[in-house]
């Protein structure tokens, strides 16, 4: 919604109707149905306590809180910076789960999935990164991709000595700290890389208050170790 200010007062800018179709259980009538508080689900606003306007008005005033307003100003002052245009990130915001869906002498299937609970950020273009700690490589995968194929790493170090007679040209990375992409969503149904569920969103994750069914991201991968 945009401010008075910036509209000349156009209440069809600066205001939001919400219809809202119930079930109510009340005594006989004049009975006027209003909820007992009125909030937004936003931690950058304080709400008071709701008043009655009228018999059938409830009305309060919410306003930012001191510490999203230093922010607001600090985003205003930092306007030509794009990575300053967004609240910051809180704790939980996004959640990345490490799934072992299937487990081999030799290797694993591991499904990973990144989940947005930002009540309003949306995350564009992710790049996720980790650490192998004990020599572990990705053969494969379906719903994403490394930023880079490349395969030196275990021809010429441990892997190589130990899978002999394995057919490294298969690999994909071998990278101790691999980068890993997603694919845009016309991979989605590519036997090959795609047919993953969640896979392939171009690396965007939209919060759930925006589309709960664009909130996950995930790819499947193929481990040696």
């Amino acid at each position: 919604l945009l401010t008075p200010i910036a509209t000349a007062g156009d209440l069809s800018q600066i205001q939001a109707s919400v219809g809202i179709v119930g079930t109510l259980f009340a005594g006989p009538g004049p009975f006027v149905p209003l909820p007992t508080a009125l909030s937004l689900d936003d931690p950058a606003y304080a709400c008071p306590a709701a008043a009655n306007v009228t018999a059938r008005v409830l009305s309060t005033c919410c306003v930012l809180t001191p510490e999203a307003e230093a922010n607001a100003t600090a985003i205003d002052a930092n306007t030509t910076d794009p990575t300053k245009d967004f609240l910051p990130r809180g704790t939980g915001d996004l959640v990345i789960t490490y799934d072992v869906l299937q487990a081999y002498p030799s290797s694993y299937l591991a499904l990973v999935t990144l989940e947005n609970n930002a009540k309003l950020g949306r995350l564009d273009n992710w790049r996720l990164s980790w650490e192998w700690r004990r020599g572990e490589f990705i053969y494969s995968m379906k719903g994403a991709h490394p930023s880079e194929v490349d395969t030196s790493g275990c021809i010429y170090g441990a892997p190589g000595q130990y899978y002999q007679s394995l057919d490294f040209s298969q690999v994909l990375n071998c990278d101790r700290k691999p980068v890993i992409l997603d694919l845009p969503l016309s991979r989605y149904n590519d036997t090959q890389i795609g047919k993953i569920d969640n896979c392939c969103r171009n690396g965007t994750i939209l919060p759930k208050s925006m589309d709960e069914a664009q909130s996950k991201s995930a790819f499947q991968m193929q481990v040696f170790k």
